[in-house]
């Protein structure tokens, strides 16, 4: 038997982390975690919450972060979401291609864009395509 309680605490916590979300996460990441400068998203914020614009990029980090801002638009979580998914989709188009003429993308550049690892790795992949499937 389900405890009532234990649904009403479950509630809560999606409500709290919901909250959480809206209110704190997407405005850091579209901000702090967005680089004004050269493009695309940071790939981590340091203990403060300051990005670290110096660190390599991943490419399912910049696809990741796509399809999360495209998806809290689309739910009505954060609107401006939208815009944000888009910009990122230009620099994931441009930057993190695969230079050979090839398709696919790279694993990893630095903040200026040149190519640190030139592999194609899966995984980016997959979340590149969760990316294009998401922005509209």
């Amino acid at each position: 038997m389900v405890d009532p309680s234990a649904a009403a605490d479950a509630g809560d916590i999606v409500a709290t982390l919901k909250s959480f979300i809206i209110e704190h996460s997407l405005p850091l990441w579209s901000g702090e975690g967005w680089d004004r400068t050269g493009g695309g998203f940071v790939d981590r914020l340091d203990e403060h919450g300051r990005a670290d614009r110096l660190a390599p990029r991943r490419t399912f980090v910049q696809a990741r972060q796509i399809y999360c801002f495209a998806k809290a638009a689309q739910m009505g979580w954060y609107p401006e979401g939208k815009e944000i998914a888009l910009k990122g989709l230009d620099h994931l188009l441009s930057k993190p291609r695969a230079p050979d003429g090839q398709p696919g993308f790279v694993h990893r550049i630095g903040s200026e864009g040149d190519i640190l690892d030139p592999r194609r790795d899966t995984y980016d992949h997959a979340f590149v395509l969760l990316a294009l499937a998401t922005v509209s």
